[in-house]
């Protein structure tokens, strides 16, 4: 990373910032093309890193891509504030915390996984608890991503 100053390597204010943020940018390669969508997506500890879950229709091009190349990268974002320095236009930012993550896509099958999954998503989303139906999770496609590796940034 250029900008030590500004990374964070402690797990807890990593999963901090996870939890702070509400959209998950997944990137795959399509490919000679890259392919990004914006997902509503639940972050859960899982050993020594995170795992996140994100829920979509059970057919379309992100499950697709999936399916033929499952590595993928994560990007969340929150805590934007701008810096405002009057006149001088180069002197203009903001205050952010980011985190990045590379990991694989698996598309979950089980009712259980899918159900623990969608679970995750929603307490993340909604800070509640809810009990999902066969019928409930055989209607979406639920995906985790364990993260293998993963940087975090704050300014401000």
């Amino acid at each position: 990373m250029r900008r030590k100053d500004r990374e964070v390597t402690d797990k807890g204010e990593i999963l901090s910032i996870l939890q702070k943020c509400r959209v998950c940018r997944l990137g795959m390669a399509d490919g000679p093309r890259p392919y990004v969508v914006p997902l509503s997506f639940g972050v859960e500890e899982e050993g020594d890193g995170f795992t996140l879950y994100m829920h979509s229709a059970k057919e379309g091009r992100k499950l697709a891509i999936m399916e033929r190349r499952p590595a993928v990268c994560v990007e969340v974002d929150c805590e934007y504030v701008p810096i405002e320095a009057g006149d001088n236009p180069c002197a203009y930012g903001c205050n952010f915390a980011s985190v990045i993550g590379e990991g694989k896509a698996e598309i979950l099958e089980s009712q259980e996984e899918k159900a623990h999954g969608l679970a995750v998503l929603m307490r993340h989303q909604t800070g509640r608890d809810f009990a999902f139906t066969p019928a409930q999770t055989e209607s979406v496609a639920v995906i985790r991503v364990r993260l293998q590796t993963v940087t975090a940034k704050r300014r401000g």
